[in-house]
């Protein structure tokens, strides 16, 4: 019997952060992925990262910003898995650019639904017995991480965009239904990703305040009050799904350069940017 081998690790391992941005349309989620800022002022800033900033663009949504893209939207999910692969092994590719951002996961993974529906003769993926169709799905996931780990032992970050959905959780100290977002993709694939991450981020609108007026005629309209606020959330809460494995604060502006300052300042408390223990 061989003798395993056994490599022990110390030290704090600088890895590229791996992120999940979600969050409902509309919310900035891929100008954050691009590492796009924002100033009220001028509007977008491109920045230096936005510059080394590759997308995989599967649902054909970043047009209108100012980035290097892969438009894969007709793709088929073999021919986007082999893009992915092709991109990871090309070294200019990898002189270029140091994130790879995907951009949406969940039409990703509808691509792989697809495939396996074509695959197994079935028109929708709940048509596979017992659940056995989103078992697939989470299983083809597991595999494409082993890409996404390549990706990063070649000095990528990633970056995974998802849309939002409401989940019905049960509370145990209530024993009522109560709604939590999460990301727009099954609880199976979605798990595998969330566990998988450094960072899952929650982008959202938050409303300035609605107050109630009488119209007269005993009738009554709501009028909304406060200006709205973009808020980035990095922090569970009983209302969204987030976490990080940084010591990032509960929440910032939804901006860009407000996130990477933070991301700078945490990643300084583990020690990243200057700990000659880093390895």
């Amino acid at each position: 019997m061989a003798k395993a081998k056994i490599d022990i690790e110390s030290g704090i391992r600088s890895d590229n952060e791996t992120i999940l941005i979600y969050g409902a349309s509309g919310t900035g989620k891929s100008t954050i992925a691009c590492r796009i800022g924002f100033d009220p002022k001028v509007g977008l800033i491109k920045t230096p990262e936005t510059v080394r900033t590759l997308v995989l663009d599967f649902e054909n949504s970043t047009h209108l910003l100012p980035i290097d893209r892969i438009n894969l939207y007709e793709a088929s999910f073999i021919d986007c898995s082999e893009t992915l692969e092709a991109v990871i092994n090309d070294e200019s590719i990898a002189a270029k650019y140091d994130r790879i951002v995907i951009d949406s996961l969940d039409w990703y993974i509808s691509k792989i639904e697809r495939y396996l529906c074509e695959k197994h003769n079935k028109k929708s993926i709940t048509d596979f017995q017992w659940g056995s169709g989103q078992q697939q799905v989470a299983d083809i996931i597991r595999k494409q991480i082993a890409l996404f780990d390549k990706a990063k032992n070649k000095g990528f970050g990633i970056t995974f965009v998802s849309h939002s959905k409401k989940n019905p959780v049960d509370d145990p100290e209530t024993g009522y239904t109560t709604e939590i977002y999460d990301i727009a993709v099954h609880q199976k694939p979605a798990n595998i990703i969330k566990e998988y991450v450094d960072i899952v981020m929650f982008a959202h609108i938050q409303s300035g305040g609605v107050v109630q007026e009488d119209k007269g005629f005993g009738q009554t309209r709501n009028r909304q009050v406060g200006k709205e606020k973009r808020i980035l959330y990095f922090q569970p809460t009983d209302r969204h799904v987030a976490k990080s494995r940084y010591p990032l604060p509960r929440s910032c502006e939804l901006n860009y350069l407000t996130y990477r300052d933070e991301l700078s300042k945490a990643k300084a408390l583990v020690g990243v940017l200057d700990n000659p223990d880093v390895v």
